[in-house]
């Protein structure tokens, strides 16, 4: 998943080269549970692309009750979150950073915390985000 070995998968089973796939760590399923977040139903993201984040961010949450999994760079973080904001709303995250490494880091709270504490600062590291959007009163209805 969002991994670059996908080509090279792709290019071999087109040539006929048998590939064998060895299960491994995965940031994606430690995020997931190291959220704290329900994980059912759950959908990963991949990379929020540079462009047409808004319809990344609605695309991803158009479904009523999600726990949503993706990977942005640590320099883009802050603003790619507060597009979700402004897209989706206030969301349960978690934010991990540098995960299954020495350095591990985890922000755990509302996306509007999160933007109000990280604002300016400088992110390091490899970052996964997981949010969850919650059915409406309308939608549990």
């Amino acid at each position: 998943l969002s991994d670059p070995g996908e080509k090279l998968i792709q290019a071999c089973l087109l040539q006929g080269i048998p590939v064998e796939v060895l299960p491994g760590p995965s940031s994606i399923l430690v995020a997931l549970v190291g959220s704290g977040l329900s994980t059912t139903p759950f959908l990963f993201g991949g990379f929020v692309p540079k462009k047409k984040k808004r319809r990344f961010f609605r695309s991803l949450f158009s479904l009523p009750q999600v726990t949503v999994v993706f990977f942005e760079s640590p320099h883009r973080l802050w603003d790619s979150l507060k597009v979700l904001h402004e897209e989706v709303g206030n969301l349960t995250i978690a934010v991990g950073r540098e995960l299954t490494k020495m350095h591990e880091e985890w922000f755990r709270g509302s996306l509007e915390e999160f933007l109000k504490l990280w604002q300016g600062k400088k992110v390091k590291g490899e970052v996964v985000v997981v949010a969850r959007k919650e059915a409406s009163a309308e939608e549990n209805s």
